[in-house]
């Protein structure tokens, strides 16, 4: 069988969640000996050429320059019609002949390209944000709030989206919350399928006990709608000597929020790390925070944190409440709340069993997202997709 994985970005050259997830998936398929080929939106080391690495076909990539207001306006138009795109996965479907296509984060990819293919080629479309009812796909306001509205040219867009979709197999939601944002966006609910993301390393991974230090870690984007900003001033509040915080991952935004932590030496930058990298400061870390501001969908980093057996705060918005119960497996906090995310760590630090408790809920809740069923799920998709095209 023949895979055929088209996402806006993909490791190594990105390394955030949803790029993740399809990074993981290639590799489980490509294991299981499926031919798995990926088209995505950047591709700096061989922007011209098919070439392999590490078992994956990597077609010729696409991008639009980002360097002025013209080609930003050009980029995102893109996400409407994106010619270079088109012609990418054209290209890629020719020499490939996949059985089946699978898009992730297809803000750049631009639906009319899954409109061209999905009527030759059983086609799977995973949202990872909310590009089939937003714009910039997060439901998330350039000034620093959750858009609650939805203003004339956003349904105008939304419209033209499900028009896009129409002959897509299915819809993939990876939470029940954008399962419930995308029926009320008007998309067939037969046709919307929820399948949680996998967790990788889950079923061989041994959990250990809660380290006895302070350590706090975050992993992710430094964008503002992450809320780093938020967990650096809640942090700088504890009267905690021996509490460190360590924040994994990088942005532009970045030089802000160093400013931000200038002065207190138990914060550290790492920038992206590689995944093993990352995966020891999980076993090295007590509590692992997701500050969010924007609707989240199905966190990797809560699942990660939790399959290590680490206590996780979160924010109290979108997606995140699937996969922490408040004070259960978790806590969740109102988002944007300094006072209530430093009332939590401290809460965290000095009582032990609490730690403990809710360290031991999340591991069990997360073990329902380990990846032989993940891959038993996509199977039965593909295959439901395979049969209704034959």
């Amino acid at each position: 069988m023949r895979l055929l994985i088209l996402t806006d970005r993909f490791p190594p050259q990105d390394r955030g969640g949803a790029e993740r997830v399809a990074y993981y998936q290639a590799k489980l398929f490509r294991k299981a000996g499926w031919d798995v080929g990926v088209v995505t939106g950047v591709n700096h080391d061989h922007p011209l050429e098919t070439y392999e690495d590490d078992g994956l076909v990597r077609f010729p990539g696409y991008t639009f320059p980002r360097t002025g207001a013209g080609e930003r306006l050009q980029a995102a138009m893109g996400a409407v019609y994106n010619p270079m795109a088109i012609s990418a996965v054209k290209h890629a479907v020719a020499s490939f002949r996949p059985d089946v296509i699978h898009a992730h984060s297809v803000s750049t990819i631009s639906l009319a390209a899954l409109t061209q293919f999905s009527k030759q080629y059983p086609t799977i479309v995973t949202f990872h944000g909310y590009q089939f009812e937003c714009p910039k796909g997060g439901l998330y306001r350039k000034r620093g709030e959750v858009c609650a509205t939805k203003p004339a040219l956003c349904r105008l867009y939304s419209l033209y989206n499900r028009q896009m979709l129409s002959h897509v197999h299915r819809i993939v939601a990876i939470s029940r919350f954008i399962e419930t944002r995308l029926i009320e966006a008007g998309f067939d609910k037969n046709r919307v399928v929820y399948l949680p993301n996998g967790v990788p390393g889950l079923e061989e991974r041994h959990v250990e006990q809660l380290p006895s230090s302070h350590s706090v870690l975050y992993v992710g984007r430094l964008s503002q709608n992450k809320g780093v900003a938020v967990l650096i001033r809640a942090f700088r509040t504890l009267a905690d000597d021996s509490a460190t915080l360590t924040i994994v991952g990088d942005d532009p935004g970045r030089p802000q929020l160093e400013a931000l932590a200038t002065g207190d030496s138990r914060i550290r930058f790492t920038g992206w790390l590689s995944n093993e990298a990352v995966q020891e400061y999980y076993r090295a870390s007590r509590v692992v925070v997701v500050p969010s501001l924007w609707h989240e969908v199905m966190n990797t980093v809560i699942c990660e944190a939790q399959s290590w057996g680490r206590v996780v705060i979160a924010s109290d918005i979108g997606g995140n409440r699937d996969l922490i119960e408040d004070h259960v497996s978790g806590i969740l906090c109102p988002p944007g709340d300094e006072l209530a995310l430093a009332s939590a760590l401290s809460r965290l630090f000095d009582d032990e069993a609490e730690a403990q408790r809710l360290a031991g809920n999340g591991y069990d809740h997360v073990k329902q997202f380990s990846m032989s069923r993940h891959q038993a799920a996509l199977l039965s998709l593909y295959g439901g997709a395979l049969n209704e095209f034959q």
